[in-house]
């Protein structure tokens, strides 16, 4: 909120449509063998604006109004020129200033030009996060279940960034500080084919251990659990009182000492999180993708940076896609069930298939012009001032 106000959208935001909210719970309703033993003092946490003295904990607003105040607010800046309906034809730098020119012929300097490739990162996130989200096999354990419309609405929504960023990205015109060697980086390829291969085997590997089935709660330990539940509803100042923390610690030794052999499920298993024909067709598309980032079906540049964006994003995707899983699991998830080395595995996988675009990628970052272009970087140097359209 204080940064919103800090750019001068906060106060279009209220005008249009925020809500705000003073109060927030959490609460675990995680199936498990002790979810019926415990009080619910031990599994909800809250928060509320009054206790914090605070006139409220945030607002809801919608994406859409946050970026249309956004807009407004740049519009209304004195130090901001938007063009709008403009594509961008040609792209110069020196060690000074960048110097754009767009489609109607008009030209732009500036000491800083943002790239598309960021873009078709981003996108590509969106994309894979949540179609991976709907292909996640539930739990086994869950009696109901249902995705809701949110994934499926933030698909399209990815699916959308990626056809708008490949039309940026494919529009833009970037040029090597050097140029790129003539020849086919088969080096390239076979690290792409090596990452393939490691997704899939980090499909057969372990991606979760499950204890939470395998718990036996014997007549000995279901006494010690009751036992720490009425000390934990006593009285604060009853010497036999156990505070949260203290019945939680318990309850973990006593759940512990309860365990047997824990359930190990690969990314292919029924029981498991299903996400093994999706994660390996991931990794076969930026294998495919490798090929022409490679220079295999030609050597032009524009086209080998391009895909590289392409297979960067796709790693990348690949990466966001383990992370998000072992970030879930450790948020959300029972203390007996943890994500294992088969996510860390295609995390890595992903972030080797990302890196193989870094040196390709690195050259599209221009510091000078060629011999070629000298000419013309001087003539637009010595043009009438009025050509410029916009100042940096």
């Amino acid at each position: 909120e204080r940064y919103l106000d800090s750019l001068g959208a906060w106060h279009s935001i209220l005008a249009m449509r925020a809500t705000p909210y003073r109060r927030l719970a959490v609460w675990d309703e995680t199936p498990n063998p002790l979810s019926r033993l415990l009080p619910p003092s031990l599994t909800e946490v809250e928060f509320s604006a009054e206790q914090l003295g605070a006139r409220h904990l945030g607002h809801i607003v919608e994406n859409s109004i946050t970026q249309q105040a956004l807009w407004q607010s740049a519009e209304a800046e004195p130090d901001v020129a938007l063009i709008t309906g403009r594509s961008v034809q040609d792209l110069k730098q020196d060690q000074q200033l960048a110097r754009v020119t767009l489609d109607d012929g008009s030209q732009l300097e500036a000491q800083l030009v943002i790239g598309a490739d960021g873009a078709m990162f981003a996108a590509i996130v969106m994309l894979t996060a949540p179609i991976g989200f709907l292909v996640l096999r539930e739990s086994n354990l869950a009696t109901t279940y249902s995705d809701g419309i949110g994934p499926l609405v933030a698909a399209i929504g990815g699916l959308l960034a990626v056809v708008g960023a490949a039309l940026w990205l494919f529009d833009t015109p970037y040029t090597a500080r050097t140029p790129l060697k003539p020849k086919v980086n088969r080096a390239r390829v076979v690290i792409a084919g090596l990452c393939l291969l490691g997704a899939f085997l980090s499909g057969l590997a372990a991606w979760t251990f499950d204890q939470r089935q395998d718990t036996v709660i014997t007549p000995e330990i279901q006494a010690a659990l009751d036992d720490v539940i009425e000390r934990a509803e006593l009285p604060p100042d009853d010497p036999n009182h156990f505070s949260a923390a203290e019945a939680g610690a318990e309850i973990g030794r006593l759940n512990a000492s309860a365990r047997q052999d824990e359930s190990i499920y690969d990314n292919f298993n029924d029981e498991g999180p299903g996400l093994g024909i999706y994660a390996i067709l991931l990794a076969a598309v930026g294998f495919l993708a490798s090929l022409p980032a490679a220079g295999v079906f030609g050597l032009d540049e524009q086209k080998r940076w391009r895909w590289s964006v392409v297979v960067a994003g796709l790693g990348i995707g690949m990466l966001a896609l383990a992370g998000a899983f072992v970030i879930s699991v450790l948020r959300v998830a029972d203390p007996n069930f943890v994500s294992g080395a088969g996510a860390f595995l295609y995390f890595a996988t992903g972030a080797f298939l990302a890196a193989t675009s870094r040196s390709t990628m690195a050259e599209f970052r221009r510091a000078r012009v060629f011999a070629g272009e000298a000419q013309q970087s001087d003539d637009l140097a010595h043009a009438p001032d009025e050509e410029a359209l916009a100042p940096a």
